[in-house]
């Protein structure tokens, strides 16, 4: 999440805004926050994103496996096959 829950986006709208929108800064943050929600949400569901996310959250458990069986943890290097021109 972009802001923190416990934020007071509206009390910080309101001390930007000019005194004759301030009535607005409640409004504004409420939007705000839906809009960056369903952002986000749209964020979490592309497959680079979700292929990265299983990535990370397998690691430690991979990294735990190889220990208990002796192995190293890190992914096999592999060679890199030359450009085609």
């Amino acid at each position: 999440m972009l802001v923190p829950r416990g934020s007071n986006v509206a009390g910080q709208l309101q001390l930007a805004l000019p005194p004759a929108a301030k009535p607005l800064a409640g409004p504004a943050a409420a939007g705000l926050r839906e809009f960056t929600e369903r952002r986000a949400n749209i964020f979490l569901t592309r497959p680079r994103v979700v292929d990265a996310r299983s990535a990370l959250l397998l690691r430690p458990l991979l990294a735990d496996v190889a220990e208990k069986v002796g192995s190293d943890p890190s992914p096999p290097s592999c060679p890199r096959t030359p450009a085609r021109s």
